[in-house]
């Protein structure tokens, strides 16, 4: 049996175990790997990442750690969206082996970045605020205070992460496999904006629009999304025997 191992990297203010309901709904051919960004979970007591160069080569030593030689893939959203395209980039101006296929889900290209907030810098009631408005955080979350001032942490170091990032057009085009997601009710993005992923790919790219789906469509529509994802795997290794 040919595996794939599918690397998945959060969104702001989650971390690994956020891919933890996605584990029933893969094939054995799918080996799914969540990154654990520091600052949370098994990394609670590690500083947080201060530039997405500090995030992609911390990413790709964990990454290459467990990297077993074969296929792989590497899914992100929102933040992570934007994390897993700065990786392929390293990895591409590196020479390095490059995924099959790349999942990039629930944020505007880069090339569409027009960041003018700085809610980092805000009031926790500010970021409490932001995060209703988002939605994904559950209700118990807001009702407990220890776990909320966690959020919060987390929350604003991303947020800072993610106002401070530039893009930088160095001309890498994605050669592997991709497939945009998008939820056809984010309010974050518009659909303009994701079709302009097709700027930073040399081929063809899949969009995947999930009708009625949030900002956090992985989660609600978590069965949809592990399927569109396994089949373009499950594809590309019949093209990479």
């Amino acid at each position: 049996m040919r595996l794939t191992q599918l690397f998945c990297l959060p969104y702001a203010g989650g971390g690994a175990s956020v891919f933890n309901h996605w584990k029933s709904l893969l094939p054995p051919q799918v080996e799914m790997i969540p990154i654990e960004l520091p600052g949370r979970g098994t990394r609670y007591t590690e500083p947080f990442y201060e530039s997405f160069q500090e995030a992609v080569a911390d990413i790709k030593r964990i990454m290459w750690a467990k990297y077993s030689g074969g296929n792989y893939a590497v899914f992100g959203h929102s933040m992570g969206c934007w994390l897993a395209y700065e990786l392929y980039k390293d990895i591409s101006r590196k020479g390095e082996a490059l995924p099959t296929c790349m999942f990039l889900s629930g944020r505007a290209a880069p090339c569409e970045q027009n960041i003018r907030t700085r809610l980092h810098l805000q009031s926790d009631a500010r970021i409490i605020a932001e995060l209703k408005r988002l939605g994904g955080t559950s209700k118990e979350i807001f009702e407990d205070k220890d776990m909320l001032s966690i959020v919060i942490r987390v929350m604003r170091a991303d947020l800072k992460l993610l106002e401070n990032y530039k893009f930088n057009d160095d001309g890498t085009q994605i050669e592997s496999s991709v497939m945009i997601l998008g939820g056809t009710r984010d309010n974050t993005m518009s659909k303009r904006q994701i079709e302009r992923w097709r700027r930073h790919a040399s081929s063809p790219i899949h969009v995947h629009w999930v009708d009625g789906g949030g900002h956090f469509f992985i989660h609600t529509h978590a069965q949809e999304v592990t399927r569109a994802i396994c089949d373009l795997i499950l594809i590309n290794q019949v093209m990479h025997v």
